[in-house]
């Protein structure tokens, strides 16, 4: 069991919700969080990224800017790459956990999600350009496809399973950690 450490002082008490999440993660089952964690940094940082099933052959001509999409899952919150994921059928979320400082004892909002993957994926991130002549074509005819595009990364693969994603704050959550679970989210979260 992992101790917490509360700030005390006079009329304030807090725990750093930040370190919640991280007794978490330390209390999990199975080390697979690890690779959710990685998928959903992955996710949020990098401009084009695409779901795809884990051992499929991948190649460049996949993912030709005019070519039928996949689907792409990039966002700037951890929230919005699990509903692309969601919608792609990879996977189900719920929340589990969701408080804001004002009402608690924590230094700042957490929010739980309880996440099922259905269907084990991999991300690939796909980096597309424009030469000088696609820009002149976007700007002769309004639109122009990027004529130049490299696969830039490939995440491992996100077995099937139970996790719990762990974010603080209270506006705009940043991602703590993701436990690997077994089973019911409710137990862990006692």
């Amino acid at each position: 069991m992992t101790m917490l450490e509360a700030c005390v002082s006079q009329f304030s008490l807090s725990v750093d919700a930040a370190d919640t999440i991280q007794a978490l993660v330390g209390s999990s089952d199975h080390p697979w969080g690890r690779r959710l964690h990685d998928a959903l940094k992955f996710a949020t940082y990098a401009e084009c990224v695409y779901a795809v099933e884990p051992y499929a052959r991948v190649e460049l001509a996949d993912f030709r800017p005019d070519a039928p999409k996949r689907p792409d899952v990039a966002d700037r919150s951890v929230s919005g790459v699990l509903g692309e994921l969601q919608a792609a059928g990879y996977v189900d979320t719920r929340d589990a956990l969701q408080e804001d400082a004002g009402r608690t004892y924590l230094s700042e909002g957490r929010t739980v999600t309880a996440v099922h993957v259905v269907r084990p994926f991999a991300l690939v991130g796909v980096d597309y350009r424009f030469s000088r002549e696609a820009n002149s074509r976007a700007i002769r005819y309004g639109h122009a496809y990027a004529d130049r595009w490299e696969i830039t990364e490939r995440a491992y693969t996100v077995p099937a399973g139970w996790y719990l994603v762990g974010e603080t704050g209270d506006f705009t959550a940043a991602l703590v950690g993701v436990a690997g679970i077994s089973g019911d989210s409710d137990d862990l979260l006692c």
